[in-house]
């Protein structure tokens, strides 16, 4: 095994140093690096104080109050919203005029379903638009739209609000419905 050496170009030879010459400067680099961590720590609660850390973000702060969630709202990237089975059951119950959306095959739909879904499965795009224009005339009513697990609702979703529907809902998979279903 070779001992670690460093060439230094000199007057036009390489000339070895020392092992011991290595080892000083590795020390002296060390101490100047652990110097600038520690100026750096000294810095660091002047940041803190004012809640924003290096980085522009907040930092956490914690057992200090949170403001509460806000009410869903679609993303920049997704036109619908998303609503938890709860949520969606209050709204259901409470008399105001919603469709519920099914997705799903009609397989699917005959094994179990959510009590006054209406059944449009989720094929081709031109299909789906017929039935759903027939089922929803008003492009502003509310639609909640589930399938088996929530991907294909979140297609649908998609879709719905393609077609100029305002209140698109995506209530995710029937298997997280945790109320009443029909056989």
């Amino acid at each position: 095994m070779r001992k670690p050496e460093n060439l230094m170009r000199g007057a036009g030879r390489p000339q070895k140093l020392p092992l011991a010459a290595i080892v000083s400067a590795c020390l002296a680099v060390s101490a100047i690096s652990c110097s600038k961590t520690a100026a750096t720590k000294e810095k660091a609660p002047t940041h803190a104080a004012s809640g924003i850390g290096k980085d522009g973000r907040p930092i956490y702060k914690p057992n200090t109050a949170q403001p509460p969630p806000k009410a869903p709202r679609p993303s920049p990237g997704k036109p619908y919203q998303d609503i938890t089975p709860e949520e969606a059951m209050r709204r259901l119950k409470s008399g105001e005029r919603i469709v519920l959306m099914d997705v799903r095959t009609p397989e699917e739909n005959a094994e179990k379903r959510i009590p006054g879904a209406v059944l449009i499965p989720l094929g081709k795009p031109g299909e789906m638009s017929a039935m759903v224009k027939k089922a929803v005339p008003d492009k502003r009513t509310p639609v909640f739209i589930y399938c088996r697990g929530g991907k294909r609702s979140a297609a649908a979703s998609g879709i719905m609000a393609g077609l100029g529907y305002t209140n698109v809902y995506n209530l995710g998979g029937i298997l997280s419905w945790p109320y009443a279903t029909e056989p």
